[in-house]
This record gives structure tokens, sequence and C-alpha cells, in this order.
């Protein structure tokens, strides 16, 4: 409605903040992320959830929540070690479901913050020796969603690889190598943690009984 006013220079009485302020409020708004749980239900109070993420985020401090509508909070952390716990240690679920959470400024609309992706740990299997390189490890995990981490382990058959997720992506269920005339070779992926999805379209915030009619073929 206000981009609609046509508003002239003169109309505006402006209450005028000086920089020092200006840094001040920046200082006690900070450590600030935006949350939403990923799924199609609306039936979850929110008492349960400040509840149950308090509880596995076992803060050193206090953390502050505060709902901006049904599916739509504020957090705020007290410490550094609580922030990064809470924005970088995911994934965290609720019921199941994945809890999107993003770094936020306290400046812009919260409601405005993206909140499309959750990252989480995937394994990929019996990679051979020869193809167990780190360059070549990142092009397949790119394949699955945005390369954040990778960690070669030697005691495992498997790579583990943190990867930024779109939630309204189905996921993979395998990643491959086409080597020039040796052909095709398929590597399975398994996710760790990985919030409730649906085991015929593959996307989460769903199972497949909740997926178009529910009835789906063995």
């Amino acid at each position: 409605m206000l981009d609609r006013l046509d508003l002239k220079e003169e109309d505006f009485d402006d209450v005028v903040i000086d920089e020092k302020e200006f840094k001040d409020l920046r200082a006690e708004t900070k450590w600030l992320a935006v949350a939403r749980l990923y799924t199609s239900r609306e039936d979850f109070s929110n008492t349960a959830f400040y509840t149950s993420m308090r509880y596995a985020w076992n803060p050193a401090q206090e953390v502050s929540f505060r709902a901006l509508n049904d599916n739509l909070f504020v957090i705020q952390a007290r410490c550094l070690g609580d922030w990064k716990k809470i924005v970088e240690m995911g994934p965290w679920l609720f019921r199941g479901y994945g809890v999107i959470i993003k770094e936020y400024d306290g400046i812009q609309d919260p409601e405005k913050v993206v909140l499309d992706s959750i990252e989480v740990w995937i394994q990929i299997h019996k990679v051979p020796d020869l193809y167990r390189k780190e360059h070549l490890v990142r092009l397949m995990a790119s394949k699955v969603g945005v390369v954040k981490k990778i960690i070669m382990l030697t005691a495992k058959d498997f790579v583990r690889v943190r990867v930024n997720l779109k939630v309204d992506t189905p996921l993979k269920r395998f990643t491959s190598l086409n080597i020039q005339g040796q052909g095709r070779v398929v590597f399975q992926l398994k996710y760790e943690k990985i919030p409730t999805f649906c085991d015929v379209c593959g996307l989460m915030g769903h199972v497949d009984e909740e997926c178009g009619s529910g009835e789906h073929s063995p």
C-alpha cells in the first residue's frame, strides 16, 4: 500500500538516527536468525517448537524466539557459540520435519529472507581409490547440492560431504561418473539425519501417503 502512495519529500518528518546510535543498535541485535518448519502441516504448537529446539541446541545462554506468523520465527542467541551451533550445525528436526534456518541482519524485512534450502551431510559410498580424489568428489556432490565441506574418510568405504539442498528439489538417489571409453560408474548416496521426505516424489516436507491422493503402487 505504501508503494502505491504518491509521496513527496515534504510529506516526510523523519526520526533521525545518527551513526553512533545506529552502531549501538547493531551491537544489540547480533546473532539473529530467521527460521521456519518445512512441512505441509499447520497444526503444530509454537511452544512445543520452542521447547524442542532449546533441548536440541542445549545453548550455553538464553535463546529467544519471536513468532512473526504461524510458521516464521526470529531467533536470537546471546553468544557466538550458540549462534554458530544454531545456524551451522544442523539439520535440526522438529517432529521429523526440517527446520530451515538462515542468518538474519535485523534490518531487512524478515519475511523477505529466502528460506528455500537446508544443509545436510551426505555419504557417497564405495568410491574406488582411482576416483577417490577431492576434486572428483566435489563434482559428484555438486550434482546433489551446493558443496560446503568435504571429509575424505580413510577408514570407511564412503566419503562425507556437507551440501546445501534446495527443499523444492527431489532428493537424488545416486551420483555418477562417466569415463570416456570406460562407461558410467554409479555411486549410492545416503543422507544423514534427513528430514521427513516422500518415497514417491522425493520431496521433503511430507510422506508418500500425503502425496497426491496418497494411493501409490508398491
